[in-house]
């Protein structure tokens, strides 16, 4: 049994605005994965452990490929989701829907960063 996901990638305008929102709401620091000025999208990717649970991914810039508006939604793992919500405006995005109940899946809050991409934070309390 594999994880469904194994890798996503959200697509931005501004690598550095979404670089400094990302880390901010996560407290995690992104990584560069290749090199700016290739021929394949500028990427920086988010912490990752190989063989642990869960998928990981990167933010991305390609020209050609608009950010926003889009029907892909991520779900983060977080401890409690409120604690990522709660940094969420302060990193310059927007929470569209505050921290609910799932019931037995626990909670979810939906947000949006700052170039438009909606975004999940999921949490077991």
């Amino acid at each position: 049994m594999h994880n469904p996901v194994g890798w996503f990638e959200i697509y931005v305008s501004d690598l550095d605005r979404a670089k400094a929102f990302y880390q901010a709401v996560f407290d995690v620091t992104l990584n560069e994965l290749n090199p700016a000025g290739g021929d394949g999208p500028e990427m920086w990717s988010f912490p990752w452990e190989d063989n642990a649970p869960g998928a990981p991914g990167a933010i991305c810039r390609m020209d050609g490929v608009a950010p926003g508006g889009n029907s892909t939604l991520v779900y983060f793992g977080c401890e409690d989701c409120q604690v990522q919500q709660d940094r969420v405006e302060g990193a310059g995005g927007k929470v569209l829907r505050p921290k609910m109940s799932i019931g037995e899946y626990g909670f979810i809050t939906i947000a949006m960063d700052p170039d438009g991409n909606t975004i999940g934070l999921h949490s077991m309390q």
